[in-house]
């Protein structure tokens, strides 16, 4: 039960603070129109998953926000600042056994009354489908670790230990255990495909992912996990350096299931041996002053 008002809670504090922003109103839902201070209107794109292949309402947004950074159409630092919660709650509540899909539907729509006409139009555009994803998949830019906040039923932002932040794939970054298997991951995407719909369960794990992959860029953003993103840098900085790898191939590796463990191991490494060099490596670095416990930290780092 506190759970459950704990999530309650949560969603009647968003709605009520994100109901609108300050410049921009929806005033006719079904047409997308909106009216700014000025008292210009414009129409907001509806994103629709009527082509082929194409991903998930939810996932377009999520994957077509990560895209905009590459165009002019990035989200802001202040829009940021008001992202970053909601796709937070959105990641922490879509993991929970008490959520029901009206309150995840609810915060898409105060994610999408956060973003600009022309930043949904851009997402829209890029017509984003599996092959995006896969491609991410397979550059390292997303990891199945993204896929996951680590936050048990009930926990939202700043419940849990370490880090601060939501969901963010990177150790340290939010509350709760990050070192979820592959089988937790896939048991979590089945659940939440008969709770919500009848949907493939990779279809739902592919929307888990990108809303990690964007809640983690929105806290980038913020500023929130930046300590905790620059400490696994360092890491796997680390770790490349020492098995002479390219540390972009080393990435690549963990998108397909190994840890850094396993990899250390498979390339004649001596892991209790990288512990030790990673704890020296960050001794000096800001990890040390955000992280209660530095041997946890790296430990979790090696085996997510």
């Amino acid at each position: 039960m506190k759970k459950l008002t704990s999530l309650l809670m949560l969603i009647l504090l968003l709605l009520a603070a994100c109901g609108g922003t300050d410049d921009v109103v929806v005033t006719d839902e079904d047409a997308g129109v909106v009216e700014t201070d000025g008292g210009e209107t414009a129409v907001k794109t509806e994103l629709q998953a009527d082509y082929a292949n194409a991903l998930t309402v939810q996932s377009q947004l999520a994957l077509g926000t990560l895209k905009l950074e590459e165009s002019a159409q990035a989200v802001s630092d202040a829009q940021a600042a008001d992202l970053y919660p909601l796709w937070s709650a959105y990641q922490a509540l879509g993991e929970s056994d008490i959520t029901a899909g009206a309150e995840l539907t609810a915060l898409l729509g105060q994610i999408q009354d956060n973003m600009t006409a022309a930043q949904l139009e851009a997402i829209a555009a890029l017509a984003l489908t599996d092959d995006d994803v896969t491609s991410m998949l397979e550059d390292g830019t997303l990891t199945r670790s993204m896929a996951s906040s680590g936050k048990e039923d009930g926990e939202t932002m700043g419940s849990g230990g370490g880090g601060g932040g939501g969901g963010t794939g990177v150790p340290g970054a939010g509350g709760g255990s990050t070192d979820l298997t592959a089988v937790d991951l896939d048991a979590q995407a089945t659940r939440r495909a008969e709770e919500f719909g009848d949907e493939d369960p990779e279809v739902v794990f592919q929307e888990m992912l990108v809303v990690g992959a964007v809640t983690q860029l929105m806290g980038i953003k913020t500023g929130d996990i930046t300590a905790s993103l620059n400490g696994y840098t360092i890491i796997l900085d680390s770790i490349a350096a020492e098995l002479g790898m390219d540390v972009d191939a080393l990435r690549a590796e963990t998108a397909v299931d190994a840890t850094l463990a396993d990899i250390i191991t498979a390339n004649g490494g001596d892991v209790d041996a990288m512990h030790a060099l990673l704890l020296a490596e960050l001794a000096d670095s800001e990890i040390a002053d955000t992280q209660d416990d530095m041997d946890a930290f790296v430990t979790e780092a090696l085996n997510r």
